[in-house]
């Protein structure tokens, strides 16, 4: 059905009649009339303080015409824009436009432009197939802060997987060899006149060295937003090993000359839940043979992470796979889910958090470890290690004390900073509004507050409520709590 819809969706998305389907005249044509350049005036939160927002800033970047008039571009383009623009290449003509849909995992953002008069004289591009290594291409782009955009070409050089720096997360792209420089971003890498990738990054370690999003993920995200719903990518909700040891494949029952990776952990209400387990011995996915170190053969002679299977393809569907269990061979169905990571890269948002005696307590997420880590280097790499211990906890959020703003209700109580929070009047805590809701109910007129490195915290209920209007008038915060908070008890 995210197939079908995606038809009236680009329909839907144009604001002016595209009367023929536009014929492929190269790069030249597509300069002249498909690129774009978007500018955008941001605010981003402060993580820290999170009742206080930081400074405007603005950026600017590339972007492009698709079939059915809405531009694609990168979600880190217009992440937390409070206003965007966007001007067509040789066009002086700026056009405010509406961020429709971002998809952080994949860094790719739709854009929607009202103004008819953009898409007059307009040749929209059209995706095409994913390139074999080798294939020349063309990275097209508003390079660096020049007003006009550029051309430069290059190879395909292989489908890897890379860290996404905008989500964190790992997933398949196409590695192109091409110079790319700041304001490349959202530009589309071409080969024979159709969009096969969307450059998302470069290289900080090679020369000429971008990452761009492949045409399979460029669909997979357009599908997705056909029915004006964004699920996300879906996320396979298992992780293996390389499964090359005879012993351990003797032991789990692996028959001679068999591949397979070897099933380790299985996320709770993930894609694989009740489906697969831990030793569990993964044989095939979607029709594709895995690996004993966790590829698929994607095309002859080219070989790509297992997770490249789901990523092309929506959550709600449902993938076979074929695994060995006990030795005994079985056949099982995946119904795919969205990734719900522990620690999250959040955007488009205000920050969540609660003060409670003086204690400014968040949901961990990466925005707050980079703002931490400039205060105490190496707090990355202990935040880190806080989560790595906490992962198999079922936790939608890790409650992290960011500081304590000091008050006589909170003495003693300073090494509370730094600290994840797991239990409050005898309550787990699950996210933060568990803590909210905990702080409804003191125990015998005390509130309770147990860390997870076995620190303790206790208030008197009455006082810490009568120290709270002081609190927070001392360091001039307008609420002890966020408003997506229920108001404070």
């Amino acid at each position: 059905m995210k197939q079908a819809a995606a038809v009236a969706f680009l329909l839907f998305l144009a604001t002016g009649a595209l009367s023929a389907v536009p014929v492929d005249r190269g790069p030249a044509a597509a300069l002249q009339s498909a690129l774009v350049r978007v500018e955008v005036t941001r605010l981003r939160p402060n993580h820290s303080e999170p009742w206080a927002l930081g400074r405007q800033g603005r950026g600017s970047g590339t972007g492009f015409v698709l079939e059915g008039g809405g531009v694609l571009t990168c979600a880190h383009l217009v992440s937390d824009a409070t206003f965007v623009e966007v001007r067509r290449a040789g066009d002086p003509r700026r056009f405010p436009a509406e961020v429709f849909h971002v998809g952080h995992a994949s860094d790719l953002a739709l854009l929607r432009v009202a103004d008819p008069a953009f898409l007059e004289g307009v040749t929209p591009l059209g995706l095409g197939e994913l390139p074999l290594p080798g294939a020349p291409v063309s990275v097209l782009g508003f390079a660096g802060k020049g007003e006009q955009p550029a051309v430069t070409a290059g190879v395909v050089s292989r489908l890897g997987v890379t860290r996404v720096a905008h989500s964190l997360w790992i997933l398949s792209y196409l590695q192109v060899d091409a110079a790319v420089n700041a304001g490349n971003s959202g530009g589309p890498v071409l080969a024979g006149g159709r969009v096969v990738g969307v450059v998302i990054q470069g290289d900080d370690d090679a020369e000429n060295v971008s990452w761009a999003v492949p045409a399979p993920l460029l669909r997979q995200f357009l599908d997705d937003a056909a029915d004006g719903n964004l699920d996300g990518l879906p996320d396979p909700g298992f992780w293996v090993r390389s499964f090359r040891n005879p012993a351990l494949r003797r032991f789990l029952g692996a028959e001679e000359g068999e591949g397979g990776s070897l099933v380790t952990e299985v996320g709770a209400g993930g894609s694989a839940d009740g489906v697969l387990q831990p030793d569990d011995l993964l044989l095939a996915i979607d029709g594709h043979d895995v690996a004993a170190d966790g590829t698929v053969e994607l095309r002859p002679g080219e070989r790509i992470d297992f997770d490249f299977l789901f990523h092309r393809r929506q959550v709600g569907e449902r993938v076979p796979v074929v695994f060995r269990r006990g030795g005994e061979r079985r056949t099982g169905e995946l119904r795919l889910a969205p990734a719900v990571p522990l620690l999250r890269v959040e955007y488009d948002r205000r920050p969540s958090y609660l003060i409670v005696g003086g204690l400014v307590v968040h949901p961990a997420t990466y925005n707050l470890a980079l703002e931490m880590a400039g205060r105490e280097e190496g707090w990355v790499r202990r935040f880190g290690g806080y989560i790595e211990d906490l992962q198999s906890l079922e936790r939608e959020e890790i409650l992290y004390v960011s500081q304590v703003l000091a008050d006589p209700v909170n003495a003693d109580y300073e090494d509370a900073a730094d600290e994840i929070l797991v239990r409050a009047n005898g309550r787990e805590l699950v996210s933060l509004a568990d803590l909210a809701a905990a702080l409804r109910e003191p125990l015998r007129g005390f509130h309770r507050l147990e860390f997870e490195n076995g620190f303790l915290v206790v208030f008197d209920a009455a006082e810490e409520a009568a120290a709270r209007p002081r609190i927070l008038a001392r360091h001039g915060i307008p609420s002890d709590r966020s408003p997506d908070l229920a108001a404070a008890p």
